[in-house]
């Protein structure tokens, strides 16, 4: 009859347990929000919400797996940048950065002026610009560095910041798809079905890059995907389909 009772005290403990750690681990798939993971940040960092000019990123980073769960926080304030990692389960900050924001020399040239020298220099109206792809003070240097893109082409240019000389231009005439080419769905399919064959390929495959490059002077698309916690990379002949480089890279984990 003892050992009875203590058969049952001893089932009835294992099953708290059990249930206990079943309790647990069904409140550790519970995120804490996008809302919740800024006001952690700002409270961090010892900024009211008010005073945020940019919010540069707010981004959840999940790698399948639950101790790699995080929402990455950039914002910026008049005078400094911040940088702040919170566990997207627990709302523990595990990493926090903070920069001074370097200001442009009072001497040196506005942005507007900037863009107006660059479009001089390349030729360009304002209105044929499709996007601008990069307009930054680099207080280094001192110089503003440029990008932009109209229908046709890409540039990049270097001014001097303090004189407005032209120190740098480039112009590359963009690729286009075109009936000559396999296409960016075919050059896609080609890249999956060889990542089956030499990967470890499994549910949803998710597209970083598609884009038609060139490389060495040939055609070519390049494909990106991850899957899997891998990264695949290819380069196909946008004529042939030939598969010209690929690579497969695992992504590494600090536990």
């Amino acid at each position: 009859m003892k050992q009875r009772i203590r058969m049952m005290i001893s089932f009835c403990l294992i099953a708290a347990l059990c249930l206990g750690s079943s309790m647990t681990s069904y409140a550790a798939k519970g995120q804490i929000s996008r809302k919740k993971a800024k006001s952690i940040a700002l409270k961090e960092a010892g900024v009211k919400e008010k005073n945020v000019k940019k919010w540069i990123k707010v981004k959840l980073d999940d790698y399948d797996y639950d101790d790699d769960q995080e929402w990455d926080v950039e914002f910026q304030t008049k005078s400094h940048k911040y940088e702040v990692e919170v566990d997207a389960l627990t709302g523990y900050v595990k990493d926090f950065e903070k920069s001074q924001i370097k200001k442009r020399s009072s001497k040196a040239i506005s942005e507007a002026n900037a863009k107006k020298i660059a479009l001089r220099a390349a030729n360009v109206k304002a209105k044929n610009v499709k996007k601008w792809t990069k307009v930054r003070y680099d207080r280094k240097d001192n110089e503003w560095e440029l990008k932009f893109r109209t229908s046709n082409y890409k540039f990049e240019i270097e001014i001097n910041a303090r004189s407005g000389r032209v120190n740098e231009l480039e112009r590359e005439k963009l690729l286009k798809d075109s009936s000559k080419y396999i296409g960016i769905k075919q050059a896609k399919s080609i890249a999956l079905k060889h990542a089956k064959k030499h990967g470890d390929i499994k549910g949803e495959v998710y597209y970083t890059k598609a884009k038609l490059d060139k490389d060495d002077g040939v055609v070519c698309y390049k494909i990106e995907f991850n899957n899997n916690a891998t990264e695949y990379e290819y380069e196909i002949n946008a004529k042939t389909g030939r598969i010209m480089d690929w690579d497969i890279d695992e992504w590494e984990y600090d536990y």
